[in-house]
């Protein structure tokens, strides 16, 4: 299946972010707060603005209450490229999460390892202690 025009322009939206702005993932995944996650849904929720009259108020309100940085950053735009920087921001949420996901995993495989090798650097130490023992009962029999 071929993909669609908005995700080739996520996808073209994402590497902007990484190769024009300098957004790479060292730089997202030192966001602790979510930022990239509430920064896509302010995008989201801009795109909404036009739909209603009487939604504009709750609209701006949310936006203001979930941007997480200065509002210079905040940049208006037609309602379909505020979509695909919400798309190009969800993108990035999620490769920051797959990245925190595998690097725990490649903790708990470190930890695995190291605590089979204590275990088994133990057992090969009771083995040893416990063939001394019984070579010194040996000698204490008459």
């Amino acid at each position: 299946m071929a993909q669609s025009l908005g995700a080739l322009d996520i996808g073209a939206e994402r590497r902007r972010h990484i190769e024009g702005e300098g957004f790479t993932a060292e730089r997202d995944d030192a966001y602790t707060e979510f930022e990239l996650e509430r920064a896509a849904a302010c995008y989201a929720l801009m795109a909404c603005k036009t739909a209603e009259p009487w939604m504009k108020p709750q609209i701006d309100y949310a936006i203001r209450n979930l941007w997480p940085w200065h509002s210079d950053w905040q940049k208006d735009a037609l309602p379909r490229h505020l979509l695909t920087k919400a798309g190009a921001l969800v993108a990035a949420a999620m490769d920051k999460y797959d990245r925190s996901n595998t690097a725990r995993a490649e903790q708990l495989q470190r930890l695995a390892e190291i605590e089979q090798a204590a275990s088994d650097g133990f057992n090969a130490w009771l083995r040893k202690a416990q063939s001394r023992t019984t070579v010194a009962l040996h000698t204490l029999q008459p």
